[in-house]
């Protein structure tokens, strides 16, 4: 991790983002596009991490040190490990992925699609009350 000086305005837009991008995995999921849609969640989550890190002026270079600093920062108050389940199913393989449309498990990508689109959701509600406080 990296200290700079805490940056609102970054911090502000970052969050602008990050809330655009989950409407955009919103509408993916209902388009059935299920792989676009869990990455697009993953994005916001992201996005709105780094919000949060702008705010108490850090920067960091991946996902682990992230992870850790907000979980010690802001416990239970954070849905930090359902981010982490998000990374994990966006990281499907191509060859997986290919499996799934030949096999037709698209109910399996769905569930997968929502459970990321509402763990964005819950992400960013948290992280708009703590970018507040």
């Amino acid at each position: 991790m990296e200290e700079i000086e805490a940056e609102p305005e970054r911090a502000a837009y970052a969050f602008e983002a990050a809330t655009a991008m989950l409407a955009s995995a919103m509408e993916l999921a209902e388009q059935c596009s299920f792989d676009e849609a869990i990455l697009s969640a993953r994005d916001s989550m992201r996005m709105a991490s780094s919000a949060l890190l702008f705010k108490d002026g850090l920067v960091a270079g991946d996902l682990e040190s992230i992870c850790a600093y907000l979980k010690k920062k802001y416990g239970d108050e954070l849905p930090v490990e359902e981010w982490r389940d998000v990374e994990r199913l966006s990281k499907t393989s191509i060859v997986d992925r290919i499996a799934d449309m030949l096999t037709r498990s698209r109910g399996r990508l769905e569930q997968n699609a929502n459970r990321s689109t509402e763990s964005a959701r819950r992400f960013l509600s948290a992280s708009s009350t703590l970018l507040l406080s």
